[in-house]
């Protein structure tokens, strides 16, 4: 499929399954449609693509996207490198987006154990929390999300 077809259409008409894993790339680095963006980076890491820990790198190193498509970059690097989402955890907590800060303490909760058992993590994880409660949770999309994190961290 040709990617000029593709930006013709609305992101719920097009078959992300049939699109190979190149032109998935050039989607979500093109930025050109928010949704189609997101869309294409969901399905290469449904498959499992080996491209989708570089591409959440560069995604979040060099800002691409808006915060939907960089909190899923996230989430991405986290589930299939956590080594480096640490990193980016380490160096961002403190000045990312607030909806990637949302994505991060939700992965802090569902790994709890792992920042558990480190100290510096367990800090890190405590000054990511003081951080998104000051943030009012009418200020997210899904307040619901931003509920379940104030409900559920207990580092």
């Amino acid at each position: 499929m040709l990617l000029e077809n593709i930006y013709s259409q609305d992101s719920e008409q097009i078959d992300y399954s049939e699109i190979d894993e190149e032109d998935l790339k050039k989607l979500v680095l093109d930025f050109y449609d928010p949704e189609i963006a997101t869309s294409a980076l969901s399905e290469l890491s449904i498959r499992k693509s080996k491209l989708i820990i570089d591409l959440s790198n560069t995604i979040l190193k060099d800002s691409i996207g808006d915060n939907f498509l960089q909190s899923l970059a996230f989430k991405s690097l986290y589930e299939f490198e956590k080594n480096k989402a640490i990193e980016y955890i380490k160096n961002n907590y403190l000045k990312c987006d607030k909806r990637i800060l949302l994505s991060i303490m939700e992965s802090i909760i569902i790994d709890e154990n792992y920042f558990k058992n480190n100290l510096e993590l367990k800090i890190i994880a405590r000054k990511a929390f003081e951080r998104l409660k000051k943030i009012p949770k009418n200020n997210f999309n899904i307040p619901e999300d931003y509920e379940w994190v104030i409900k559920e961290f207990s580092l």
